[in-house]
């Protein structure tokens, strides 16, 4: 339940944290670090 940005980028296979940031921003309209905060389980 505890992971950061860079972690979750990493295990759904982006290496750079920033662009996937931009991308799951772009597509959700939140940054990864809400989406973590908000579902403690991922």
């Amino acid at each position: 339940g505890h992971h950061s940005v860079k972690d979750v980028a990493k295990s759904v296979g982006y290496a750079d944290a920033y662009y996937f940031s931009k991308l799951f921003k772009k597509y959700y309209g939140y940054p990864p670090s809400e989406c973590i905060k908000k579902q403690p389980h991922i």
